[in-house]
């Protein structure tokens, strides 16, 4: 998000995600909408026991009404910004009235020329609507409109209205906040009134925001990648130089063109062959020159998954990139065909993980410790040369999933990873209540550690605390298992792993938020 940060315009990340932004708030957004929610509860009736409102309308209120105080030469900070955020509220309430006897004559919304009318003596400044009425609200009482607000007013009253605005004079006055449902405050739409005009996009843009927002199948990260590429903001050098009006430096990597956000990712001589010997088979050479227009073009002839594929190996590619210039590592069309790949695995897995909540009778097996060992739990664990491992698991009943973690750090070994994933593992059962669980793993050195038929003195000196944390916590557990089980039927958390190793993530996932037998929660 910092780099974000440089290449945008704070306005466009906190537009709403249709209209080409990130639809993240804006701070002073959020202030003024807080302002406009102080204000509403000084103004309806609803709030009146409230102590902070008692102390405002005491301090500030006692001898006028909110829209006509003045601002005082000695008030907090408070007061001031609600004095300046008043004008924006104003024309979005109105009294819908019920009996009359909650909304004021003078100063309150109840007419579209309120704010003309004032009162003639201290006694009126209670004057109520029910006041101005006969035949219990039915009716205007002529004489007290012409008493109270005088002849012209009380004429014009009774022109444009001739009976009094009751709904229903069994219920009471409410305020109403124009543009909800509900007529009540809402910060949603606080924040709209104001946020700055719309931003007009052209339809090839808005198709283009759809696909990135909406595609299923599509990762977080490259979701935001695809954006950044749409509004510009990927941080090349040429990016930062144009922000800055500095002369656009040569490619880091081919030292030939001019490095741009195009060249990088299509026009860069490697970028060329590792488009052409895809599978898409792209000559980039033929693209449009810009951005958009390229990936309007590539969206109109990549559609569903195929599209998904080709934006994974575009997010592959660009970090294969940044890892060869700041990590020093060989750039290789292989690596990121395979990163590509094992994006693909995960796309597919985040579409497969939307798995129905658990019923009924799962829910009884598990909070009565069913003998059959019915829950699984599958472990592993990814390394690469660079010390950065990745571990994950995923807990399943009788094949429905419970909980998937993936987490990334730094580890002296393949087999450290394997131990820090079934340690996770176990740390998540036991949060799960769950007293009896097989873990499978696809690592038979792991495997013969938790049984204790691998000496502790053969283990690495690197690995030794782990494993014997691991195989401590393991024999406390009489109910644990751990088996050995295929690779290629361990995929999940396999490349779950790998995922959380490439990208360095780490996420928590529920298929039912608040699994846990302890908290007494009956499905239906």
């Amino acid at each position: 998000m910092a780099q974000t940060n440089l290449t945008q315009k704070p306005g466009r990340i906190t537009s709403h995600k249709s209209q080409g932004g990130l639809g993240l708030r804006d701070i002073n957004v959020i202030n003024g909408a807080m302002m406009l929610k102080t204000l509403w509860k000084l103004a309806s009736k609803e709030f009146e026991d409230v102590p902070f409102v008692q102390l405002l309308k005491a301090k500030y209120l006692s001898s006028n009404c909110l829209w006509f105080a003045g601002m005082p030469s000695a008030c907090t900070k408070l007061w001031r910004a609600l004095l300046n955020t008043r004008h924006v509220l104003q024309p979005c309430i109105s009294w819908q009235l019920g009996t009359g006897d909650k909304c004021s004559v003078f100063g309150e919304p109840w007419h579209h020329f309120w704010k003309v009318l004032k009162p003639r003596g201290a006694t009126q400044r209670n004057l109520r609507i029910t006041d101005l009425t006969v035949d219990q609200g039915r009716a205007w009482s002529h004489e007290k409109l012409a008493e109270f607000l005088g002849t012209g007013p009380a004429l014009h009253i009774i022109g444009t209205r001739p009976h009094p605005p009751m709904r229903n004079a069994s219920s009471g006055d409410r305020l109403i906040f124009s543009g909800t449902k509900s007529d009540k405050f809402s910060l949603k739409r606080a924040c709209s009134l104001l946020q700055g005009p719309v931003q007009q996009l052209q339809p090839m843009q808005t198709d283009l925001l759809k696909i990135i927002w909406y595609c299923p199948g599509l990762l977080p990260r490259v979701r935001l990648f695809l954006w950044k590429l749409l509004t510009n903001a990927i941080p090349t050098r040429g990016t930062y130089a144009a922000k800055l009006g500095q002369v656009t430096p040569p490619c880091s990597v081919c030292d030939q063109g001019t490095e741009d956000t195009m060249h990088v990712l299509f026009h860069c001589p490697f970028a060329r062959s590792l488009w052409f010997s895809s599978g898409f088979a792209i000559r980039t050479e033929l693209l449009p020159p810009n951005c958009t227009e390229m990936l309007y073009a590539i969206s109109q002839r990549l559609q569903g998954e195929q599209f998904v594929r080709f934006a994974n190996l575009l997010w592959g590619f660009w970090k294969q990139r940044c890892d060869t210039i700041f990590r020093g590592t060989r750039l290789s069309i292989n690596r990121i065909s395979h990163m590509g790949a094992a994006f693909d695995r995960l796309s597919k897995l985040s579409n497969t993980m939307t798995i129905p909540k658990p019923l009924r009778h799962i829910w009884h097996a598990i909070s009565t410790q069913d003998p059959l060992i019915a829950i699984s739990c599958f472990v592993d664990g990814s390394f690469s040369n660079l010390s950065n491992g990745g571990w994950a698991y995923v807990v399943c009943y009788q094949g429905i999933l419970i909980q998937y973690e993936l987490c990334a750090g730094s580890v002296s070994s393949p087999f450290q990873s394997e131990i820090f994933a079934m340690h996770m593992a176990l740390k998540a059962v036991e949060r799960l209540n769950i007293t009896q669980c097989i873990f499978f793993t696809d690592c038979h050195m792991l495997q013969q550690l938790v049984d204790g038929r691998v000496p502790l003195d053969s283990v690495n000196w690197q690995d030794f605390n782990a494993a014997m944390d691991l195989l401590n916590e393991f024999r406390s557990w009489p109910g644990f298992i751990c088996s050995y089980v295929p690779r290629e039927n361990n995929l999940d958390a396999h490349f779950l792993a790998n995922y959380a190793r490439i990208s360095n993530v780490s996420v928590k996932g529920f298929t039912y938020p608040f699994f846990n037998p302890s908290l007494n929660i009956v499905t239906n």
